[in-house]
């Protein structure tokens, strides 16, 4: 029974979720199902709007409700850092959360930003002969960072310099601008299919 087939949610369908101050309005969720679709299972993104200042009540009733996991829009990143059971390395190096999954009744956090921002380099320049430098240190740089560590690269600098890339408050490629909405959909691409592995 996949999602091409069955167009709309039954008893049967995973749910996620897309968490936002605006999630209803900003369409993110949308990139999410597309990627469901093209996997053809019966799942489900579902924006919910959750204002700042109710997240940790939000995250406290999560682990037992019919949600999977969940991604978090970048006002909650550092906040449901400190408010989880239990997290992974990256999250733990990185002092920021993006997604959220619920395992043996506990949010666990995770982040998928850097892993999403490599694997989009990895795809418009070759890693191993370039130069990235950060001027900042911002978690999403430190994010960046865990997952560059895994690569080889020409040259990682933590000072802002002529590179062929460069991590500031945008990411630049050869002078031009990683677009966030570039960075989404990677996201939504890596989720839905660890989602669909992990069942």
């Amino acid at each position: 029974m996949g999602y091409l087939k069955e167009k709309t949610m039954d008893k049967d369908t995973k749910l996620y979720s897309l968490i936002g101050v605006s999630a209803l309005e900003d369409g993110l969720a949308k990139d999410f199902n597309d990627f469901f679709k093209e996997l053809d299972i019966n799942s489900k993104v579902i924006p919910l709007n959750i204002r700042e200042d109710d997240i940790g009540f939000f995250l406290n009733g999560f682990k037992d409700s019919q949600i999977k996991a969940a991604y978090f829009t970048q006002e909650y990143w550092t906040t449901i850092a400190s408010l989880v059971e239990d997290s992974s390395d990256e999250v733990k190096a990185c002092q920021m959360a993006d997604t959220i999954s619920v395992v043996d009744g506990k949010n666990i956090a995770d982040v998928v930003y850097g892993k999403a921002v490599v694997e989009l380099l990895k795809t418009k320049i070759d890693l191993a002969n370039s130069t990235i430098s950060f001027a900042n240190h911002y978690p999403t740089s430190l994010s960046i960072i865990f997952n560059l560590e895994k690569e080889t690269t020409k040259e990682l600098s933590l000072i802002k310099k002529e590179s062929d890339v460069v991590v500031d408050e945008a990411i630049t490629i050869h002078g031009k601008e990683l677009k966030y909405e570039e960075i989404i959909k990677q996201i939504a691409k890596i989720k839905t299919k660890e989602w669909n592995n992990n069942g």
